[in-house]
């Protein structure tokens, strides 16, 4: 990522309880797993 530029960067192990909710919909379906945490991009 330092190569392309970034100054921060995060990692995200996109397991089965990941979710993209975009715009006031969900983007993809998860195995019913509460999502405990959230990273928000404005």
């Amino acid at each position: 990522m330092y190569k392309l530029g970034a100054v921060n960067a995060i990692n995200l192990d996109g397991g089965k309880s990941s979710t993209m909710y975009y715009n006031g919909n969900t983007i993809n379906e998860t195995e019913g797993r509460k999502i405990p945490t959230a990273i928000l991009v404005e």
